[in-house]
């Protein structure tokens, strides 16, 4: 990300930074520059996808762990054809990505709801057996943020690795995940 900072005169003073802030990556990208997907195609800067509406990357849906956008959208504005994005040229969600279990390489959902409690990050395996102190996370909620049970929707998270994960011990995120809306599938939508 670029900081620039005007000094007397107009003299102009920029340095590149990476930054965390909440849920997103900044990786010296450039503000003047248009969010692209991977294949080259500028990101639409609004679209709307299963009723909601984003106006930058989001991991919601994909299973590639991969950052996605809209590309083409209807004269609505609902996502017609979505890519990829660039990380060199768009800020990029940072986000959990389950190592382990049932739905491994996919993403966490968060916020999600289990059992009447909300969670904005990964959480202690109270199951017992072979998964005793490992965390966990939904990785399919449906439209209300539930978690969808009994289809092996969940992964264990590699807390000690990745800051996003938000795990009690290890790495610590460096601000509260407040919105990371989640959808009822865990595919990349509309390729």
């Amino acid at each position: 990300m670029i900081y620039c900072s005007f000094i007397i005169l107009a003299t102009l003073s920029c340095t590149w930074n990476q930054v965390y802030t909440q849920d997103i990556t900044l990786q010296n990208v450039n503000p003047t520059q248009p969010c692209e997907s991977k294949d080259g195609n500028e990101c639409k800067k609004q679209w709307t996808y299963r009723g909601r509406t984003y106006k930058s990357c989001t991991n919601d849906f994909t299973i590639n762990g991969e950052a996605w956008c809209a590309t083409r959208v209807r004269d609505d504005g609902t996502a017609i054809r979505t890519e990829d994005c660039d990380p060199s040229v768009c800020e990029v969600p940072r986000v959990c990505i389950v190592t382990s279990g049932p739905d491994r390489d996919n993403s966490c959902k968060f916020p999600f709801k289990f059992h009447g409690r909300t969670y904005h990050s990964c959480q202690e395996w109270t199951w017992g057996g072979q998964h005793h102190g490992k965390y966990w996370c939904s990785t399919m909620t449906d439209r209300r943020n539930e978690h969808v049970s009994g289809e092996g929707n969940y992964g264990f998270c590699p807390c000690r690795a990745d800051l996003a994960c938000g795990c009690p011990w290890g790495p610590q995120p460096t601000s509260d995940f407040t919105i990371a809306p989640a959808d009822d599938i865990g595919g990349q939508p509309l390729k």
